[in-house]
């Protein structure tokens, strides 16, 4: 009876040891190695970094997008809100609201400001046309006003309405003068500040900036905490993709420079390595 118990034991014995041999040598494709782990880990870090400092770099930007509505501005809409930008001003042209109404629309479902930029957007570089407006304010008024009216003419429809405070001008503000801003005023409208960078792509004889320039000049103001206006016209087109690259070196360079941020790997990585 001994005899038999023992033989027993031995072969339970061999069984167990054919399973643990079985269990060492089979790959554990469920089980993350410590090595493999850290480089995961500072993946995914880097990636939520990464996300986190693209909202963080338009927070004190706002793009100004001229002379729409047109046929890229609902582009240019949804790539704002894709990028979360928070503040855009688009500076509308009664004339063109009238074409594209779909665009106010959409301008407006996505929260971004509306601004008057007059009906038929007056070259007032040129001294005669603005000593005209000048001469005659109620035309000027009703550059104003028409433009207001057109814009909750297309909007009525779909049951909104949008009462615009801000004016920009159609040309410079240098361009101005005393008497057309105090009308602006006295139509409830505050005139907007000028903006910090020029992409200058409104005109065939200007060279527009290159993105690496765009970018240069955008960094260059933030460094003094300064909120920067960025100047475009969507009308040209190509703005879309041109938004996403910029968005890509600006994360970028605030990554880079932001070590703060990768220090916060020092605690994962001792914890793995112990």
């Amino acid at each position: 009876m001994v005899v038999k118990m023992r033989k027993i034991l031995i072969l339970y014995g061999l069984i167990l040891l054919i399973v643990i041999f079985a269990y060492k040598m089979t790959p554990r494709t469920d089980v993350l190695r410590k090595e493999n782990m850290l480089p995961q880990l500072q993946k995914e870090i880097i990636q939520e970094t990464s996300r986190q400092q693209s909202k963080k770099i338009w927070d004190n930007v706002i793009v100004r997008i001229d002379d729409g509505p047109d046929k890229y501005t609902s582009e240019i809409v949804k790539t704002l809100r894709e990028l979360g930008v928070k503040r855009a001003i688009f500076s509308l042209i009664g004339q063109n609201v009238l074409k594209y109404p779909y665009a106010v629309r959409d301008i407006l479902g996505a929260g971004y400001t509306i601004a008057n930029h007059t009906f038929t957007h007056p070259r007032l570089h040129f001294g005669r046309i603005r000593a005209y407006y000048i001469r005659n304010p109620e035309k000027w008024r009703w550059q104003i006003a028409q433009t207001a009216k057109v814009i909750d003419q297309v909007l009525k429809p779909v049951g909104k309405s949008y009462k615009c405070k801000i004016f920009c001008f159609p040309e410079i503000p240098k361009c101005s003068s005393v008497t057309l801003v105090r009308i602006i005023q006295e139509e409830g409208l505050e005139p907007d500040r000028a903006w910090d960078v020029d992409s200058r792509d409104s005109l065939s004889s200007r060279k527009r900036l290159s993105l690496d320039e765009i970018v240069a000049q955008i960094t260059r103001i933030q460094s003094k905490k300064r909120v920067v206006e960025v100047l475009i016209h969507s009308r040209k087109g190509g703005w879309s993709s041109e938004l996403r690259e910029m968005d890509k070196v600006l994360t970028d360079l605030s990554v880079n420079s932001d070590n703060k941020q990768f220090a916060s790997l020092a605690p994962y990585v001792s914890r793995i390595k112990d």
